[in-house]
């Protein structure tokens, strides 16, 4: 058919296209024309072009015929062939109808006997699908089992939710099932309980492990048995001093874990490989598998409601109690009740360490509870949720610091939670509530001596076979005691912060609880420990002011100090009260800076330390000293409890005056001193190698003093002077010395400080030791929080003017307040304190300063008062000797006992006030020979030696004193003449001495009349001449 198929024939006309109404309108034309012409011959003609056109289309035809003949005559052999099928076809069709009437009418006699049949076939199968049914519910009992010892918990609530729902449905009605319904019951409740159980574990047993299997992988820790504790210890101790790491390998890997999304299938279930043998040591994937498992068997209220009961009991006997005697067995080698505070520190952190895993699988655990719960479209308890966690942590949290604290009940809060109302929906009351507890008995006798001797003999193992964790005890690590708040203080302030970075309703009830005990047992117990500690080395011993850290080793530095201390070096010794001291502001500092609620209160039992220490030196100061107490120091400015006995002290201390301490204690004198260069150097040079620097209450450098501070601080190092400059700073001390001692005769014995060795040390302690305190204080309140800082600013308290016991303040003036009272900031009377006890260092140097100065006075004036200067058989006079032997003997006391600056400001100016103490000297020697000249020549360099390997110097002002002298062995003339040539090196007053001395020394002008004036008068044109040409 496809090969015959007819072609189409081509177009009549070429390029134009079909028109078929074109044969239709020539049918039409033809019509009309034979109808209505008239002529025949139209119609002749017409009839002629019809046949000529019906001959040309029958050519066509016959000529297409002929074309597709072949394809014509199939088609018609198609068509009968068709016509055959379809009678054959109605044939058969007829012949089937006659069958099927035929088997109408046969099962219509057989209707009543199939019907029977077919009921006897459906009552069969349904038999046999129950006693398939039957089989798989036995079966499935076993299969069960084997799920559940293989922790495949999920495929086991599968399958007995499966068997539950044949029993309770299609098997509901047997009678004979009731003992397999019990069964599969008991087995249900049974598989709860393991997945309840096994959600604990993973809730509480497992981080509680993890965190002890990290102490133990990091620290190598052999338990101890009977071994040295001490050894154990040192080998537990990391550099840190902390037993648990804040952040082991062990601890960031369960975190992790912790941290992990659980793999969910198709149908809402999280997956559970039968293969997968570590499925318990992923925590999210197991945590998922089981609350799904309680998903199916349709028990999350219950399990919620369970898991919110149970909290408190968990935490304290699972926690606690493995944790605490974890600490016991590998830190301390026992159980005992003895113990180190840093004990009770390691618990606390490792407890903390588990708390916060802890919440951080319970916060997994109410994640898939609540993916399940919208799930199964079940319920859960209101109380189920971080919330109640936190708040049951710090329930344990309190529980275990009131057993350590000795909190008794009616102080601290309760252990139960308050009942919370208004966020309590009405159907909580409603909801179904877990197993009740067993009931307790109303009346016991097993206190009774007889029940206690039979159960002795007839179960004696009965108290022992009950857990400590079952009882609720726990070993105590140390003895129980508020000193343990200082070990445990910051960690549970750290742990407090934490937690309220992630409650609701801040503060949480754990910082009320702490505050209270703060306020109410702490800190009134921790006032009169630390002042009784503080009077105990500060007013109490008599070797408060004389024992150094040189003096004790090492390891009893260490013992003395209860405290790390992060003290700045010293190169000096330094007493042991003053490093006492700071050890107890150091304590105080440590709780002060956790407790800004609390600042101010530590803050002043810090002031009274410092009272304390300022009372102390002050009359240390005195007793050294010889002198009566600086009325700014006095005690009684420092608000000291014993300022009634100042008078008393002043009184017997000021019996002997000695000049140097009168003059360091005078308040116009010492600000004289202190104005000088000299004492600007100082400050300084010191300033370059201080290590810490002055910090007022703002935190801007600065000192509290008027005077300049040698703890102040020099950015820039100190510049090498040269000896001018040296000699122009040195000339306005020696010229102050001068003029207040130069013009005495001499100076008595009893004005002095004599050399005695163990004053001088002592003094020279004490001095760096008062300076190491402020610095030491300074900067531990500069280490202090900007917030804490802040509140003791803003802190005020009132001083009555009228009474004037507290000193003003220069830096931070005080604010009038009513009635003649002055607003006074915590912080200002500290930096008062601090300014008196500087001052005491201060006023200590400056008097060893001028005791140095005095001394040399004491020894020269006598010796330059002789009215005749004449030879000796002695190289060096006696009082020259003397002089150098107590430079020396002082040099030796105070070096290692003083900085090398300060020791280099006592020694340095003493050539330039020996040198002025010389030439003005010049005035009283009446006459002097050729051998005197050489005497006092030898005096001044014998002086000049010993200087010189005492200041590492030559001197030079002593080089100028001995020029002045070796101007005598020329006539007068001639020194006019010398001064004429080289200018004038000395003061008018001095050339003028010279020329006196030197006359009345010479033979023949010393009876000359005029011969002084005449001289003197050429001396005043010269130098009158000399300073015109100058200018």
């Amino acid at each position: 058919m496809g090969e015959n198929r007819p072609e189409r024939p081509p177009r009549r006309f070429g390029g134009q296209r079909y028109q078929p109404l074109r044969s239709a309108g020539l049918l039409v034309e033809v019509v009309r024309t034979l109808t209505t012409s008239p002529s025949q011959a139209q119609k002749e003609l017409v009839k002629e072009k019809l046949e000529k056109d019906y001959a040309a289309t029958k050519e066509v035809v016959d000529h297409l015929v002929d074309v597709q003949h072949e394809d014509v005559a199939t088609a018609l052999q198609s068509f009968r062939r068709v016509s055959t099928d379809v009678q054959t076809a109605r044939e058969r069709i007829k012949m089937i109808k006659n069958n099927l009437s035929s088997c109408q009418l046969l099962l219509r006699c057989k209707r009543d006997e199939l019907k029977k049949l077919w009921l006897e076939s459906a009552e069969l199968k349904y038999v046999v699908r129950l006693l398939e049914q039957l089989e798989s519910v036995k079966f499935s009992h076993s299969q069960i089992v084997k799920y559940m010892e293989e922790k495949h918990f999920l495929h086991a609530a599968e399958t007995l939710g499966g068997s539950c729902a044949l029993l309770d449905g299609r098997l509901r009605d047997i009678d004979g099932l009731k003992g397999l319904r019990k069964t599969f019951e008991q087995l249900n409740e049974t598989l709860y309980c393991t997945v309840v159980e096994e959600i604990t574990k993973q809730l509480y047993a497992k981080p509680c492990s993890e965190a002890i299997n990290d102490v133990r992988r990091t620290n190598v820790m052999p338990k101890a048995n009977g071994g040295d504790t001490e050894t154990l210890v040192e080998s537990t101790w990391n550099t840190a001093g902390m037993l648990v790491p804040s952040c082991a390998p062990g601890g960031a890997a369960y975190a992790a874990l912790i941290d992990e999304v659980p793999s969910i299938a198709d149908n809402g279930c999280a997956l559970e490989d039968l293969h997968d043998e570590e499925l318990t040591s992923k925590p999210v994937q197991y945590i998922a598998v089981l609350v799904d498992s309680l998903g199916l068997m349709g028990l999350l209220d219950r399990a919620s409601c369970q898991l919110v009961e149970t909290v408190e009991d968990q935490l304290w006997s699972v926690v606690v109690y493995r944790t605490s005697k974890f600490i016991c067995d590998h830190l301390h080698g026992s159980s005992g009740v003895s113990g180190e505070a840093r004990s009770l520190a390691e618990l606390l952190r490792l407890l903390f360490v588990q708390f916060r895993f802890i919440t951080a699988v319970y916060g997994v655990l109410i994640g898939q509870f609540e993916r399940v719960l919208e799930l199964r479209h079940q319920k859960l308890d209101p109380r189920f949720n971080v919330q109640t966690m936190w708040d049951q942590v710090q329930l344990t949290i309190e529980r275990l610091l009131s057993m350590y604290l000795n909190v008794k009940p009616e102080q601290g809060i309760g252990r139960k939670l308050p009942p919370d109302n208004d966020s309590k929906p009405i159907s909580t009351y409603f909801i179904k509530k877990g197993p009740l507890p067993p009931r307790r008995r109303l009346f016991g006798f097993d206190g009774t001596a007889f029940a206690e001797a039979y159960h002795s003999e007839r179960k004696p193992s009965t108290d022992v076979s009950m857990s400590s964790a079952e009882r609720g005890e726990v070993a105590c690590i140390c003895r129980p005691g508020p000193q343990n708040i200082k070990a445990a203080f910051r960690l549970v302030m750290r742990f407090v912060s934490e937690i309220e970075a992630k409650i609701s309703n801040p503060p949480c009830r754990l910082r009320v609880f702490v505050n209270s005990y703060i306020k109410k047992s702490f800190l009134p117990n921790l006032r009169e420990d630390v002042v009784q500690k503080a009077r105990s080395f500060l007013l109490d011993r008599s070797d408060t002011w004389s024992r150094t850290t040189s003096s004790i080793s090492v390891e009893e530095q260490a013992a003395v100090l209860t405290a790390h201390l992060d003290l700045p070096d010293s190169s000096v010794p330094l007493f042991i009260s003053t490093l006492k001291a700071l050890d107890c502001c150091h304590d105080v500092v440590m709780i002060l800076s956790s407790t800004p609620s609390f600042c101010a209160e530590f803050f002043q039992l810090w002031m009274q330390i410092a009272a304390l220490y300022l009372q102390s030196a002050s009359a240390e100061y005195g007793s050294l000293s010889c002198s009566p107490p600086l009325e700014s120091c006095s005690p009684a400015s420092s608000g000291s409890p014993r300022a009634g006995s100042k008078g008393q002290q002043g009184k017997k201390a000021g019996e002997g005056r000695k000049i140097s301490s009168a003059w360091a204690t005078d308040g116009d004198i010492s600000r004289l001193l202190k104005s000088l260069p000299n004492w600007q150097s100082l400050a300084s040079r010191v300033g370059t190698t201080a290590t810490t620097p002055l910090v007022n209450c703002d935190g801007s450098s600065g000192s509290p003093q008027n005077g300049t501070n040698l703890l102040g601080s020099s950015s820039s190092p100190p510049k090498i002077e040269s000896a001018e400059e040296i000699r122009s700073r040195n000339s306005r001390e020696s010229e102050i010395l001068m003029g207040n001692l130069g013009s005495q005769a001499k100076i008595e014995t009893s004005e002095l400080l004599l050399f005695d060795a163990r004053r001088f040390r002592l003094l020279a302690n004490f001095q760096e030791s008062v300076e190491y305190f402020c610095r030491c204080s300074r900067s531990i309140l500069a280490s202090l929080p900007p917030q804490v800082r802040s509140k003791l600013r803003l802190t005020v308290s009132s001083v009555d003017h009228e009474n004037d016991q507290l000193p003003q303040s220069d830096h931070l003036p005080a604010k009038p307040l009513v009635n003649g009272m002055t607003a006074v900031s915590p912080m200002d009377e500290f930096l008062d304190c601090l300014a008196n006890i500087e001052q005491l260092a201060s006023t200590c140097l400056l008097m060893l300063h001028l005791e140095a100065r005095v001394h040399c006075f004491y020894h020269l004036l006598p010796l330059i008062r002789q009215p005749m200067f004449f030879g000796s058989s002695q190289e060096v006079d006696d009082q020259v000797i003397h002089l150098n032997k107590d430079l020396i003997r002082l040099n030796e006391i105070l070096s290692g006992a003083l900085q090398a600056p300060k020791q280099r400001y006592i020694f340095e100016g003493l050539g330039h006030l020996i040198s002025t103490i010389f030439i003005s000297g010049c005035q009283y020697i009446v006459r002097i020979s050729d051998t005197g000249k050489k005497r006092i020549c030898r005096d001044i360099f014998s002086i000049q030696q010993c200087l010189s390997d005492l200041t590492s110097s030559r001197e030079p002002d002593l080089d100028q004193a001995r020029r002045f002298y070796e101007l005598l062995y020329k006539s007068p003339d001639d020194i006019l003449n010398a001064i004429v040539e080289g200018g004038a090196e000395f003061a008018v007053t001095d050339y003028a001495n010279l020329l006196a001395l030197s006359i009345r020394s010479h033979p023949v002008l010393s009876s000359e009349p005029g011969a002084l004036e005449q001289r003197l008068g050429r001396l005043k044109a010269m130098l009158a001449t000399t300073d015109k040409r100058h200018l």
